[in-house]
């Protein structure tokens, strides 16, 4: 089984962009570019929905450490998968164009893992292999 078939990933790639990721780049308040970031998390998103759909596994609720702008996290809540973001910076962009989205400042404490694995039912990632 492929981890994700093109076709219909390209098509809600599209859908994705259209529908949140160009009001994103519209309003972008960060320094960075905003075409780079949110469309690249436009494509992991898609990914992460094509994958959990063609397996029937999408998560109860997910916690994202690391999350920086907190856009994957928007994206899939955008998208009907529950999940938080957590960071040890708080972006002008949570408050500007994420405010209906969980995004918490805060470190996380390895140990405490399991803990939040727990919390958010079954599944933590780190999204950038930088933060291991």
């Amino acid at each position: 089984m492929p981890l994700a078939l093109e076709y219909e990933y390209s098509l809600r790639y599209k859908r994705i962009k259209e529908e949140h990721g160009r009001n994103l780049v519209k309003n972008w308040t960060e320094k960075t570019d905003p075409k780079k970031f949110v469309y690249e998390d436009c494509g992991i998103a898609t990914y992460l929905l094509e994958y959990w759909g063609m397996r029937d596994c999408f998560p109860k609720k997910f916690a994202d450490l690391g999350c920086g702008n907190g856009l994957l996290v928007h994206l899939l809540n955008k998208e009907g998968v529950n999940g938080i973001g957590i960071d040890v910076r708080k972006r002008k962009i949570w408050s500007q164009l994420l405010s209906d989205t969980s995004l918490i400042e805060a470190s996380v404490d390895p140990s405490e893992v399991a803990y939040l694995n727990k919390l958010v039912s079954n599944c933590v990632w780190l999204n950038d292999c930088e933060k291991l």
